[in-house]
């Protein structure tokens, strides 16, 4: 009797291991395309599920001395989500009139994305290089 129950135990456990892992999302900024006032990024989901976020459902952290702290917005951000099911987005961000132009100096994008039901907060590092006049 104890071997038939250790083996529907073992049989179950099995079977909730190999139930699905959810799929692993990934937030990718496009170096490129940094400016003080905005970014592209892309959001890619490997494997298979609902993915939505709002290309303005972000925040942004500077990098100063090892310490990171959040930028101040003058005002919140609004958009339209976004939605697919696999592959990745595309957006563009412009912070100009909710950040103003950002100095020179490593950054951190946040961004907030509801993978099955459940909300992640996204990050990435990005470095914004400004070049002095001679």
């Amino acid at each position: 009797m104890k071997r038939i129950l250790a083996f529907i135990l073992a049989a179950a456990l099995l079977l909730c291991a190999c139930g699905g892992e959810p799929p692993e999302v990934k937030l990718k900024v496009d170096a490129t395309s940094v400016t003080p006032t905005g970014l592209s990024y892309s959001v890619t989901v490997e494997g298979k599920g609902k993915i939505s976020f709002d290309p303005n459902g972000y925040y942004i952290e500077h990098n100063e001395g090892g310490a990171w702290s959040e930028v101040s917005a003058s005002k919140p951000a609004a958009g339209t989500a976004v939605e697919f099911e696999e592959g990745s987005a595309e957006e563009s961000i412009d912070w100009s009139a909710v950040y103003g132009e950002l100095k020179g100096g490593i950054y951190k994008l946040h961004l907030y994305v509801t993978v099955d039901g459940e909300v992640k907060n996204l990050t990435c590092d990005f470095e914004i290089i400004t070049v002095q006049p001679e």
